[in-house]
């Protein structure tokens, strides 16, 4: 018997692997299995003696108690879905598994930022299937998909800096700098136009008549391929002859172009007024060619060169002063240009508009005599001027003069003030009582001279009318106290501006160029200049680099006291080793040699002149 009780475990093992009991069954596996008390174990396992089982095993699939282990039945609640079997699926990179575990490619690079507005992040997920939008946090905002500080706010209104407009980016995260348009800086957050003040001084001695270096004129002229020498035209404005058609006809493309559109313009000539002979001669009264009855003088009438200074009121009276000897278009108050304005007096048009006063001479016209004539035996006003060349050429004095208009009309930081009309310049505004232009520091003032001869009056570098000394005295300075009292970057040494000056030597020989260290290197002979011959000495000078003022006005000073910049550049076309370099020089200008009948080459050579300061350094 113990024999046959050591099978059970198999048995039962049998019968449990086969299922005999379903889930859900509330009988335990010992109740199942329980014999009854009369029933031995044997017999209940079909056991022999022996402890072989001599019944037939019976059909399991037929048994309606056990079911093949195959397909087991599982009994599954209501309203739960049995999960599908996990599906393996290996991808190559740059692709994932989609739910039906196919690879397909990735939407974005694993676990890569990028951002999706300028305060959120897009992160791609660890699959590259999907992305998720996380908010930067606060004072940050997304660049390059990172959360950085934020630098500025592109509603931040633009500002300047190092004479750029500087704005804040789209994103927020920097500052650009961009650089303002030509001719233009950055002013209170605004790319803004700076108009230079530009003095164009237009030779008009008489040798502007000249056509040839021979001292010929029209009137001379023979021949079908002469210019005409009658009035009002007095040459040919569509091929000019003579120097000053051909200046005038230059300076025409110099106004019509973009840079002087943008600059404020004055014209100025050498001083000229009415002649008294003139008003009572009968022949002289009417006008000519030859600027009658204008006379050319060799300074202005109002000129007091005592003092070395001009009086406010002696340049603005109207009658014999010295703006209307010497600029006929002075500067203006007008917003505009007086590119128009000037553009009158080099059209070759001169017109009068009749009085209706009879007159044998102009004497018998209405005063005052200003813009008047007696043409064709009436009185006429004039309605479109023109210049005319006559005299010598006093090109020291009129630097001067020039830089008198600017000191006292033009540049008037500084004068008392009780409304902006009473400052009467373009730029200037009353503030506090006084007239200021808030970009005075950056404004250029700039003086063009267009000459065919050197100076006729002043020659002496020891004058202080001498166009070098003048030069210099209106860009470095001339004597000085302390460095405040130059200009450009010169220097107060022993009493006088000193400038490193490339080229400029210490010496010439008298009314040249021509570098020298002692006389025997000069030789005296006789140059054309200006309708007349100049002697030079032969003598070895200084230049008017070292002249100091003994009256003392050695700068420009406006209101303030604060000392006032002009450049003079010279466009030459003297031909001759003359000192206009030397005034180029002195005047930290530009000395540009020119045949005035290559019109085109003139106005090439000029445009560069009318703006050269380096806007970027302005505050």
């Amino acid at each position: 018997m113990k024999n046959r009780v050591l099978f059970i475990p198999a048995v039962l093992m049998i019968l449990g692997c086969g299922g005999g009991v379903k889930e859900g069954s509330d009988a335990t596996v010992e109740e199942t299995f329980a014999p009854s008390s009369d029933i031995l174990v044997e017999d209940a396992l079909g056991l022999d003696e022996r402890g072989i089982d001599d019944t037939p095993m019976p059909d399991l699939q037929d048994s309606p108690d056990i079911e093949s282990s195959e397909t087991p039945d599982v009994n599954v609640p209501d309203g739960v879905t049995e999960p599908d079997t996990p599906v393996e699926c290996n991808c190559p990179p740059a692709m994932h598994c989609d739910e039906s575990g196919e690879c397909v490619l990735d939407v974005c690079t694993q676990a890569a930022t990028t951002c999706s507005s300028p305060t959120e992040q897009q992160v791609c997920n660890d699959e590259g299937s999907d992305f998720e939008i996380v908010p930067c946090p606060e004072q940050t905002v997304c660049y390059l998909g990172e959360c950085v500080p934020q630098a500025c706010s592109p509603d931040d209104a633009p500002v300047c800096e190092d004479g750029q407009l500087k704005t804040c980016n789209g994103s927020g995260t920097d500052w650009n700098l961009i650089p303002c348009p030509l001719g233009s800086l950055c002013k209170n957050g605004k790319c803004a136009p700076v108009q230079p003040n530009v003095i164009f001084i237009v030779d008009t001695s008489g040798s502007m008549n000249w056509v040839n270096w021979e001292s010929e004129t029209l009137d001379q002229c023979e021949g079908d391929d002469c210019a005409p020498w009658t009035w009002p035209e007095c040459d040919d404005s569509a091929i000019p002859q003579t120097r000053l058609g051909q200046a005038k006809k230059a300076l025409q493309a110099v106004i019509d172009s973009e840079p002087g559109a943008a600059a404020r313009l004055a014209l100025q000539r050498f001083p000229q007024q009415l002649d008294l002979f003139s008003m009572l001669s009968e022949e002289k009264s009417q006008p000519s060619c030859w600027g009658t009855p204008l006379w050319g003088l060799d300074k202005s009438s109002a000129d007091n060169n005592e003092v070395h200074q001009t009086h406010k009121m002696t340049l603005e009276s109207v009658q014999g002063s010295l703006v209307a000897q010497t600029m006929p278009v002075p500067f203006g108050p007008e917003t505009e240009g007086t590119g128009q304005v000037v553009m009158d007096w080099i059209d070759f048009a001169n017109t009068f508009e009749p009085t209706g006063v009879p007159c044998e001479v102009l004497y018998d016209c209405e005063t005052p005599l200003t813009g008047k004539a007696c043409v064709d035996g009436a009185c006429a006003l004039v309605d479109n001027p023109e210049l005319r060349a006559m005299g010598k050429t006093p090109l020291g004095r009129s630097l001067f003069y020039a830089g008198e208009v600017l000191r006292l009309l033009v540049v008037v930081e500084g004068q008392e003030c009780g409304t902006d009309e009473d400052c009467g310049s373009l730029h200037y505004a009353c503030v506090d009582g006084k007239c200021h232009d808030s970009m005075r520091s950056c404004r250029s003032n700039i003086i063009v001279l267009f000459t065919d001869g050197g100076e006729s009056l002043d020659q002496d570098v020891e004058k202080f009318f001498n166009p070098q000394v003048q030069a210099k005295r209106l860009h470095y300075g001339a004597g000085c106290s302390e460095d405040g009292d130059c200009l450009n970057d010169a220097v107060c040494s022993a009493g006088v501006c000193q400038a490193e000056i490339e080229g400029l030597p210490s010496k010439v020989c008298h009314l040249t160029n021509i570098a020298c260290t002692e006389t025997a290197e000069c030789v005296e002979y006789k140059y054309s200049c200006s309708g007349g011959n100049s002697t030079c000495s032969g003598k070895c000078v200084e230049t008017g680099a070292v002249f100091v003022d003994p009256k003392g006005q050695d700068v420009l000073r406006d209101a303030n006291g604060t000392p006032i910049s002009v450049t003079v550049h010279v466009v030459d076309a003297s031909d001759a080793p003359t000192g206009n370099s030397l005034i180029a020089a002195l005047g930290g200008g530009q000395h540009v040699p020119v045949d005035f009948g290559d019109i085109e080459a003139v106005v090439e050579g000029t445009l560069p002149l009318l703006d050269s300061k380096d806007l970027t350094a302005c505050e």
